[in-house]
């Protein structure tokens, strides 16, 4: 039989079945070729003969999963030295031919180098260790973030961390009185300058009594506001007292004026009541409405020239926007034309309604229903939304008004 000529295959296996493994490849073409010309009785053959010894087949011949242990590298790089295959490898020590060149590479069994100790399996394999969590460091946590990246032999000594007490607090009260600066203060009392400025808000907010911003000016705050401002008051000073901040005060200061156009010093009733001199200067008060008729009948009525004046402005106006200056006057009166625009910049300019609510001396939920009420059909899109055009549009329309408001008046 020449060597080009085929073995059966049932032979192979018969063979494979017998022969003791390992065997070179030409050993076992050769022991092929004697038995298919039964030369000898198969089991009178010669086993081959081994040069290095092989350690026997592993017992446990599924370890799919499993770790690898430095015993089993060890053996692999034995094989590995004697000419042996990965798959000779994975077939002794029962792993898959994959896993068994991934371990090989992974751990470094190939070469003279130490051999890499595998690490603990992660995934089902790994313990049920219960992780103790950290302890954190003493004090506060915000002084924890503030510190984390920074070593504690980095920290300057000199300042402080710990919790301020009423001396600190009536140290740093006096020296912010007299006019000292932030760092200053900071050196004298051995704090940082962002805990000093921490302090003094937290100090604000528990002494100045700051109202609600959405609460409602009273009848009460509106006498105190007018009788401050006759004598001269600052706003400044008088938001402090009411609680309230400056440009609500300033708000509410021109609604009132508008409502009684009697001077500021002639409103809290206990005056306007003792003395006689309001009386009479409220009795020339009917004269303009007498004089009304003549003036009708001579002159043309003013809604026409307070007509003619929106004509003139909303001239410049395009379409779109003439249509919202129409809606924006059939809208109520609860609010001016300066209230209405203050309120859209604020709401464009995502400022908290709260806040709005504060400067125009309302309640919040008259904010939203106004804007509400203000999304016309030009100023949002097909879903409800206002768009960048229609709410540009908005603001100009809002300008006109004031502006014809104010050629009104002119």
């Amino acid at each position: 039989m020449t060597r080009p000529n085929l073995i059966p295959l049932a032979l192979l296996r018969e063979l494979a079945a017998v022969v003791p493994d390992p065997m070179r490849p030409a050993q076992f073409v050769d022991l092929a070729e004697m038995m298919v010309g039964r030369s000898q009785p198969v089991a009178s053959l010669p086993s081959p003969a081994a040069a290095v010894p092989v350690p026997d087949v592993a017992t446990t011949p599924d370890k799919k999963g499993l770790p690898w242990t430095i015993e089993e590298l060890e053996r692999a790089r034995a094989m590995l030295n004697d000419g042996k295959g990965p798959s000779e490898i994975a077939r002794h020590l029962g792993r898959p031919v994959a896993a068994t060149q991934i371990a090989i590479k992974r751990y470094g069994v190939r070469g003279d180098a130490p051999i890499i100790v595998p690490g603990r399996p992660t995934g089902r394999f790994l313990p049920n260790v219960v992780s103790i969590p950290p302890v954190p460091e003493a004090g506060k946590s915000s002084e924890r973030g503030r510190f984390a990246g920074v070593n504690p032999e980095d920290r300057k000594a000199d300042i402080r961390s710990d919790a301020w007490t009423d001396d600190d607090r009536a140290q740093l009260s006096k020296m912010k009185a007299a006019g000292k600066s932030l760092p200053e203060i900071a050196t004298a009392l051995g704090r940082s300058s962002e805990a000093c400025r921490g302090q003094l808000k937290v100090m604000r907010g528990a002494n100045v009594p700051v109202a609600s911003a959405s609460a409602t000016w009273t009848e009460e705050e509106g006498r105190r506001l007018l009788a401050a401002r006759a004598k001269g008051v600052p706003f400044k000073v008088i938001a402090e007292e009411l609680g309230r901040t400056v440009r609500a005060c300033e708000q509410r200061m021109t609604k009132l004026a508008k409502l009684s156009p009697s001077s500021p010093a002639d409103v809290t009733p206990p005056k306007r009541n003792e003395s006689a001199s309001p009386v009479a200067v409220k009795a020339p008060t009917p004269a303009p409405v007498t004089k009304a008729p003549a003036s009708f009948v001579s002159s043309p009525a003013p809604k026409e020239a307070v007509k003619a004046d929106d004509a003139q402005l909303r001239a410049p106006l395009n379409e779109k926007q003439r249509r919202i200056f129409d809606s924006l006057c059939k809208l109520s009166d609860d609010f001016e034309p300066e209230d209405d625009l203050l309120l859209a910049e604020g709401v464009i300019g995502r400022q908290a309604l709260e806040l709005i609510a504060d400067e125009l001396g309302c309640e919040t939920k008259d904010v939203k229903n106004r804007w509400k009420a203000m999304m016309f059909e030009d100023v949002v899109d097909w879903r409800g939304h206002p768009t960048i055009g229609g709410q540009s549009d908005l603001l100009t329309a809002l300008r006109a008004r004031i502006q014809s408001g104010e050629a009104a008046n002119g």
